[in-house]
């Protein structure tokens, strides 16, 4: 069973892996201040740079790695509907489905293939191109704080949490048009949320608690999500009549 489900989310891999190492190099050899060749620009060449572009403010060096969060927090996120979406919605419009449950493997197994396979080929995707982002970031000037890192681990969760609903989703879609089109205003639905926050969010002294803090309730509660959207996913596919 997951020979099979590996045949189809392995596309899925190497296009996640392909979007996130595209992304990746132009942020930190294309769009930031690092020379592919040369290392990291002298500050000064920056400045000179930037008076002769008609800028008369001192450039602004914003970790590459802090920019590599909010940039793969949403590809993280479009990928993993991506991934959900035609979790068994694809199966049952090609018609498929009703053969695989004739198999002599339990609907536990068939959805728990299906849900950890694309959750782990996004997951790998993510950290393959993550570690280099984040050790070309240590040899910046001005690089990340350590602290930085828990940030992967709560867009891995979100991430998680988006396929598992996206699943979920796809039990009750008839087709991967219908999957894709509920999946598209989760998605619409989850970036306004991620919005709203993002602009209140500093002006509630939440940091005063401590970041770490913090960032382990949001990520307890993302993981609690996740956890929901999967026991309710598995609890459908199990009881539902295809």
């Amino acid at each position: 069973m997951f020979y099979k489900e590996w045949k189809t989310v392995q596309v899925k891999f190497w296009v996640w892996l392909a979007i996130y190492a595209i992304f990746a190099f132009l942020l930190t050899f294309v769009w930031s201040h690092y020379a592919f060749l040369n290392g990291w620009r002298n500050p000064l060449e920056l400045a000179r740079y930037a008076i002769l572009m008609g800028s008369k403010s001192t450039p602004v060096f914003t970790p590459t790695f802090y920019e590599w969060l909010q940039m793969s927090a949403i590809i993280t996120v479009v990928a993993a509907v991506v991934g959900g979406i035609d979790l068994v919605a694809e199966e049952k419009d090609k018609g498929t489905l009703s053969f695989v449950l004739t198999r002599p493997v339990s609907r536990f197994h068939i959805y728990n293939s299906k849900i950890l396979l694309n959750i782990s080929a996004l997951l790998i995707a993510y950290t393959i191109v993550t570690i280099p982002v984040f050790l070309v970031d240590c040899t910046s000037p001005h690089p990340i704080d350590l602290e930085f890192l828990l940030f992967t681990l709560l867009i891995m969760l979100v991430g998680m949490a988006v396929v598992c609903l996206s699943g979920l989703i796809s039990i009750f879609a008839n087709n991967v048009i219908q999957s894709i089109t509920l999946s598209s205003v989760i998605l619409s639905f989850t970036f306004t949320i991620c919005t709203f926050v993002q602009i209140n969010f500093w002006h509630i002294e939440w940091w005063r608690f401590g970041q770490e803090v913090v960032l382990a309730v949001v990520s307890g509660i993302v993981g609690t999500l996740a956890l929901i959207f999967y026991q309710a996913g598995l609890y459908c596919f199990e009881r539902k009549e295809f």
